[in-house]
């Protein structure tokens, strides 16, 4: 048995999007929009189409700018095959989606656009987040995840471990989609942003930003703010 399999096992059956009809109607958070980068740079996809096709068949809605793998071995059509819906106007996309997911950082800019309570998923570099970007972070009360923050036994960061080791573009985008996909799932199927870190030490090790508090140790130094523990956050210690 798989990851996502325990994942899917241990989740209660969801029917609520078969019962809405439009697009404006529809349940936010079985939603994710999977986000361009502004340039692109980036040399692998973190979701190949055929783990797509695997949110799509779990009735989760995926929106998709065009462009999403530009640079990688995927086309728009190859995404347009497994049902990802096709929406280009950014803000749009956050008014529709909980979850969004992007390979670089998101921009001042695009958090300027956002709703309150969204959930980032992206790449992340401490130095390069300044306090104008976290006081938007905490005034829209977010939650962001650094995928490059996710570190094995050894503290290595396992997306770069992909990216060294991993020689063949394909099979790089196949294992660091496979190493996104339950990630995802796990937040998207918890009732509660907390109750999927408990669960999960890689969501609990990649969170930077837990409802709009700093809560990674050496962020909290670079920008010279208090450091608050994610346990403090979304543990119940009693």
């Amino acid at each position: 048995m798989t990851d996502l399999d325990v994942i899917l096992e241990a989740t209660p059956t969801i029917t609520t999007l078969e019962q809405l009809a439009t697009v404006g109607n529809r349940k936010s958070d079985l939603t994710v929009a999977l986000i361009r980068d502004e340039l692109p740079t980036s040399t692998y996809s973190l979701l190949t189409p055929n783990d797509v096709k695997t949110l799509v068949d779990n009735n989760i809605t995926v929106f998709m700018q065009h462009g999403f793998s530009e640079s990688t071995a995927y086309s728009d059509m190859d995404y347009a095959n497994v049902g990802v819906e096709f929406v280009d106007d950014f803000g749009m996309l956050c008014s529709m989606a909980r979850i969004l997911v992007k390979c670089q950082p998101f921009t001042v800019e695009q958090l300027e656009l956002m709703k309150e309570n969204q959930v980032l998923f992206s790449t992340q570099y401490i130095e390069n987040v300044t306090n104008d970007y976290a006081t938007m972070m905490k005034t829209k009360r977010m939650t962001a995840f650094g995928i490059n923050m996710v570190n094995e036994a050894d503290g290595r960061s396992k997306l770069m471990r992909i990216l060294s080791e991993t020689q063949s573009l394909d099979m790089k985008n196949v294992s660091i989609s496979n190493f996104v996909l339950p990630l995802l799932m796990s937040l998207i199927f918890s009732p509660r942003l907390r109750f999927a870190l408990q669960r999960d030490p890689a969501l609990m090790n990649s969170v930077y930003c837990f409802e709009g508090t700093i809560c990674n140790f050496e962020m909290a130094e670079h920008l010279r703010i208090p450091f608050c523990d994610i346990f403090s956050l979304c543990w119940d210690l009693n």
